[in-house]
């Protein structure tokens, strides 16, 4: 029997591919807490190892590779993904990405100034406010998506496209765009690195390990290509689990090989210097799509072990993601805030802040998915009320 037809046999949703949003947006709950709470509140030295493990190999394996390749997946199921439609939705994600910027740092680094008259979260405030993270990216993504498509660029051209804007950010990177142009103001010198981070990989030359563009559009639009040209394999294929029991096994073989040689020696985006991972090469990007090939293959297999109500579960999470993406930032940022403030109103000094451990963290980070998550829901209830009243 033939893997794949010339007709399409796969129209519908995809759970593998919702079970794949589902624990991104779980995994990404808990990375964000370690990275959040950990930068604030660094735990013990021994608890460092599994923070590593868990923001670093895990996240950098198997997280926002796999957001980004779904991605791309949902453009080619979409029943609403004409060039016009994605240029439209690019341009309202990159406009919620500097709103939430503004609603999860300047708006409670703003009330914490007002009540302690602290400038230390304040002082952030430029470098946060035009911060590019997941949003930016994505509508940076569905609007040259939507070009490409608007200029009808056949798959091969966009493969062309992908790799070599991939190619390109693999040598152009962790650089400080103040330096090459010689601006020594420092509002300037954020304004630049952070708006020129939404395209190439930037860092501060000051400090190579505080991060300015998380994921700059070069290095990772080949991951919403991949995934787009996937999705489109997959609307062919007679026989997914044929096809992910050969695909999973060998990528996951090969995933093996590279963590056995990369984790020990934290070599590339293996190392602790984030920049490593969010402005990764092509090669690394490559590994981390055969990554997503084979837990795509894991979660195939999971659906159909599982029960069917898990199944109705990550539908249900993977329609809310954006939501629940948002409101987990705003809880994260309200609420580290608030702790700070309630730090130096008691007149503690920074060097004196307590530790947060693991267990902590883990705690904090349950508390803010299921916040996110059952506010989501409300939302997306509210919303279909007042459309089956329309």
């Amino acid at each position: 029997m033939r893997l794949f037809n010339k007709q399409l046999v796969n129209t519908g949703r995809q759970v593998e591919a919702d079970f794949a949003k589902m624990i991104c947006i779980i995994g990404m709950v808990f990375v964000h807490a370690f990275e959040e709470v950990g930068g604030f509140f660094p735990g013990p030295g021994e608890e460092s190892s599994l923070a590593y493990i868990f923001v670093v190999v895990l996240d950098a394996i198997f997280g926002a590779a796999t957001f980004m390749f779904c991605m791309g997946f949902g453009i080619a199921y979409s029943p609403n993904s004409d060039a016009d439609a994605l240029i439209k939705r690019g341009g309202k994600l990159l406009l919620f990405g500097y709103l939430l910027n503004f609603a999860r740092d300047c708006i409670p680094y703003l009330l914490n100034y007002i009540i302690t008259r602290d400038t230390y979260l304040i002082s952030d405030a430029l470098m946060m406010q035009l911060c590019n993270d997941i949003l930016q990216f994505a509508g940076l993504a569905l609007l040259l998506f939507g070009l490409l498509k608007k200029w009808r660029v056949s798959d091969l051209g966009l493969v062309i496209v992908a790799l070599a804007m991939s190619a390109f950010g693999s040598f152009f990177r962790n650089f400080d765009i103040p330096e090459l142009l010689n601006i020594r103001n420092g509002n300037l010198r954020t304004v630049a690195n952070q708006l020129g981070g939404l395209i190439f990989g930037t860092v501060y030359s000051e400090d190579l390990t505080l991060e300015a563009s998380c994921f700059p559009l070069l290095h990772w639009f080949i991951f919403v290509v991949a995934g787009y040209l996937f999705a489109k394999a997959m609307m062919r294929c007679s026989n997914k689990g044929r096809f992910y029991g050969i695909v999973a096994p060998c990528g996951a073989g090969l995933v093996t090989v590279y963590m056995l040689l990369a984790i020990p020696n934290k070599l590339g985006m293996m190392s602790e210097d984030l920049n490593m991972y969010y402005h990764l090469t092509t090669p690394e990007a490559l590994l981390c799509i055969v990554a997503t090939l084979t837990v795509f293959g894991m979660y195939y297999g999971l659906s159909r072990l599982l029960p069917d109500a898990v199944s109705r579960f990550a539908i249900r999470i993977s329609k809310n993601l954006t939501k629940i993406y948002i409101i987990h930032w705003i809880l994260i940022g309200f609420s580290l805030a608030a702790i700070i403030t309630a730090i130096q109103l008691r007149g503690i000094a920074q060097d004196n802040w307590p530790q947060a451990t693991t267990l902590q963290t883990v705690m904090f980070g349950i508390g803010i998915l299921l916040t996110a998550t059952l506010l989501a829901e409300i939302i997306q209830r509210v919303q279909q009320k007042r459309e089956e009243k329309q």
